[in-house]
């Protein structure tokens, strides 16, 4: 168990506390607290419905909100006066108690490749597999081009060719946007 899972750990516990806390009693007309949460759900799923349409917005919300929630708190936990000054250990071997998740490349790896696999997901789900799957391996272009070459000649190939490359370059986009995500 590393400082950034044991300060990941305290995030979560934080989140599921101050939104059962503001959900346990919930009332027709909400008190403060419930006010807050109810708020920033809202937000959060307009930002989603807006962006993404009323049915896909349902759809990402939970994910958008969750990953959003976690890294927020994350970095606002990070705010919090002497929070990274604890220090565990015995002479030039000490290190933090807390630090935050954000800071370890692990974490907003795995939210990134979460995220990765889900735009794949959604993407094949919702038009399906060969459409999805066409925009990176285009041949058409380039094999009519070749059949009808007296039409196209050798402008029609070089054009075939060229929607092969960028093909490629979106495959190529989709695997770094791992990165660009981290």
């Amino acid at each position: 168990v590393t400082n950034t899972i044991f300060t990941a750990w305290i995030s979560i516990t934080l989140l599921v506390v101050l939104f059962w806390t503001a959900t346990r009693r919930m009332k027709l007309i909400p008190g403060r607290f419930q006010a807050i949460a109810e708020s920033i759900i809202f937000y959060l799923y307009e930002f989603c419905t807006d962006i993404a349409g009323e049915k896909n917005g349902r759809r990402f919300f939970p994910l958008v909100a969750t990953i959003f929630l976690f890294v927020i708190t994350n970095a606002l936990m990070n705010l919090i006066p002497g929070y990274n000054s604890i220090l565990i250990g015995e002479g030039a071997h000490q290190t933090h108690l807390l630090r935050g998740a954000n800071t370890d490349i692990n974490f907003p790896l795995a939210l990134s490749l979460v995220s990765f696999i889900m735009v794949e997901y959604w993407g094949l789900k919702s038009i399906g597999v060969l459409h999805y799957l066409g925009k990176f391996f285009n041949f058409g272009p380039f094999i009519k081009s070749i059949k009808n070459f007296r039409k196209t000649g050798p402008m029609g190939v070089f054009q075939g060719m060229i929607t092969i490359f960028i093909g490629f370059i979106e495959l190529m986009a989709e695997f770094i946007r791992i990165i660009s995500f981290t």
